[in-house]
């Protein structure tokens, strides 16, 4: 019975291993590509005055106020980098599928 268990916790611990170099492996190549894309010239400015629809509402904010929290994910959504790519409504503002009363008291902190 104590070979067996033993048996069977090596094997775990093999397949725990791989998946772990698998997910590394994953990791570091997601890393690489961010730090390509934060690589690519874009004509974004700090400055910019950007209006967004939040599930159906506009907001209209300094790109550098969405950039008060760097590496995040609004941070870069509106790095200037995927702007192209993001989905826009009727008037071209890029459009984000989030429910806007969650999002404007988090635009009114990233404002103080």
């Amino acid at each position: 019975l104590l070979l067996e268990f033993e048996a069977a916790r090596v094997e775990l611990h093999t397949e725990y291993s791989q998946r772990f170099f698998e997910a590394d492996l994953e990791l570091q190549e997601v890393l690489r590509e961010r730090a390509a894309l934060r690589e690519m010239p874009c004509d974004a400015r700090q400055n910019d005055v950007v209006t967004i629809n939040v599930g159906g509402r506009l907001f209209t904010v300094k790109r550098e106020t969405l950039h008060v929290c760097p590496d995040t994910f609004l941070a870069e959504l509106f790095s200037g980098r995927w702007e192209s790519r993001l989905q826009k409504d009727a008037d071209g503002n890029p459009f984000l599928d989030i429910d806007p009363d969650i999002f404007e008291p988090l635009l009114s902190w990233l404002r103080d």
